[in-house]
């Protein structure tokens, strides 16, 4: 009905042809993980690897929580750690080529842990014309799933120096991240005050992925 509204997404899959689905056609489990509230895998039993299971979903999301429900109806929920592969404490948090679409997607979900912490990474430069002089936007292009959903992923960043940065620029930058307003975003978002910028070569692996 017009007047219904979604209150909350489970995901309810079985746990003997999880693995099989994900590596065979994963759009369909991305589909339904990217939004999922409660992920529920099913038919479970001792010899299940619920390991394989919890690094399906994370690769996903970090949001969602998860369960594993045996065959004999008893539920038992995820206590796998999920420790960020960068420490996010550091004075200055830096940021590893490869750990790039972790870092973003866990930005994106849960930015107030960010908020005013100081970053160092190397990203693809993208300009826009809406953007204020000596403001860029900084990312990378992360697949999630397969080559179709590669998309380029970033934050807008303002330098307090002269910066001659050209489209598609590899550089590592290094600043303050703080949420501000921004006309890319037309809203507040996540913005880095640049303080230390340096060209830089683009990395083995140029599109970021969660693997």
């Amino acid at each position: 009905p017009e007047s219904w509204l979604v209150y909350q997404e489970i995901f309810v899959c079985d746990s003997t042809t999880a693995e099989i689905y994900n590596a065979n056609m994963r759009q369909l489990m991305v589909d339904k993980l990217t939004s999922s509230e409660m992920v529920v895998f099913n038919r479970t039993t001792p010899a299940t690897d619920k390991m394989a299971l919890h690094k399906i979903v994370r690769g996903i999301s970090r949001k969602a929580n998860i369960c594993y429900e045996d065959t004999n109806g008893e539920i038992e929920f995820d206590q796998f750690e999920d420790p960020l592969p960068y420490d996010i404490n550091a004075d200055l948090i830096e940021i590893k080529d490869e750990d790039f679409a972790i870092f973003y997607r866990d930005m994106t979900e849960d930015f107030a842990k960010y908020n005013g912490k100081k970053l160092r990474f190397k990203g693809i430069v993208a300009l826009d014309s809406s953007l204020p002089k000596g403001s860029f936007a900084i990312g990378r292009h992360i697949m999630t799933c397969c080559a179709d959903d590669i998309a380029y992923r970033g934050v807008v960043a303002k330098s307090t120096g002269a910066v001659n940065l050209k489209m598609r620029d590899w550089v590592i930058v290094e600043g303050k991240i703080l949420e501000e307003y921004s006309t890319l975003y037309q809203a507040k978002g996540p913005v880095l005050a640049v303080t230390k910028i340096e060209k830089a070569e683009k990395p083995e692996q140029e599109v970021a992925t969660f693997y």
